[in-house]
Order: C-alpha cells, then sequence, then structure tokens
C-alpha cells in the first residue's frame, strides 16, 4: 500500500458518499471537495479513503485528518497513517488533529499521540486536540514495527 497524491473529485466523491462515511463527515461533498482543491491541502489517497495533509504555513506544525470506509480502516489506515507520519516528519516536528463524537476521529495511541485533556465547543461540534511530535513517533510501537518490518 502506498500513499498518492489524489485531487480527483471523482475518487474522493465515491469515499466521502460512501454509506460508512457520508453520515459521521461532518461537511457536505462540495466543501469536503474544497478542501481537497484547496493550495494548503495536500490529499493523499489509498485504496479506500485517505489523509488530508493540512500546510498551517508556521513549518514545525501540521494538521491532518483521515476519512477511510469500513473496508479501509484498520490495517489499510495503519499503514497508510504510517507512511503519512513518515511524510510528515521529514518537514514537521508535530502533527495535530482532532477528536470529535465520531469513534474513528481519534487517532492511534500506538503512534505516540497524546491529547489535550479538554473537549473544546465549536460550530462543528465538540472537538478535542491530538497532537504527536517527531520524537514521540520516533519511540512509538508503530514506528518500530514499520522499521522491522517495512510497508
Amino acid at each position: 500500500m502506498t500513499l498518492r497524491i489524489e485531487r480527483s473529485e471523482e475518487f474522493w466523491t465515491s469515499i466521502i458518499s460512501h454509506p460508512s462515511v457520508n453520515d459521521s463527515l461532518g461537511m457536505t461533498v462540495d466543501e469536503f471537495l474544497n478542501c481537497v482543491a484547496h493550495p494548503q491541502v495536500t490529499p493523499y489517497a489509498s485504496e479506500n479513503g485517505g489523509w488530508l495533509l493540512i500546510d498551517l504555513g508556521i513549518g514545525l506544525i501540521a494538521e491532518f485528518h483521515g476519512v477511510f470506509t469500513e473496508t479501509g480502516r484498520g490495517l489499510e489506515a495503519f499503514k497508510t497513517g504510517c507512511e503519512l507520519a513518515n511524510i510528515i516528519f521529514s518537514k514537521h516536528d508535530m502533527a495535530i488533529t482532532y477528536q470529535t463524537n465520531n469513534p474513528c476521529s481519534r487517532p492511534p495511541l500506538s503512534f505516540g499521540f497524546q491529547k489535550e485533556n479538554t473537549w473544546r465547543s465549536t460550530p462543528k461540534g465538540d472537538m478535542r486536540l491530538w497532537f504527536l511530535t517527531k520524537t514521540r513517533w520516533e519511540s512509538s510501537p508503530a514506528y518500530r514495527r514499520t522499521i522491522k518490518c517495512p510497508l
């Protein structure tokens, strides 16, 4: 499994219109496609979903979000998540994401993520910040697994 940069509206529409995704996305198809097309967003895709990597313009920190159909959750999301972490940490020192009421939005602890203890109210609902530093990633069980058994 290898990530590819994918800006195709057809591909992303097929992912976000999937019944296992569309009810929990929290935005319309058009809003999502606008994100994919935004110049500060790099959309990385695999077979059943992918990741949006957002350049925040501050160099040290990158924001990312994943969206996978139920077929892509599990091993595909894990492997491509490891690949994405290596992409992020080739240029950045910290990655951030947000947890919502969607259980799929919580990042894996095996990657070394830490959470902010406070939930914040936003126009999109309650959210909690999660962050991962390059040092924590490189000492995580997930990173060690990729070193022992390359993806």
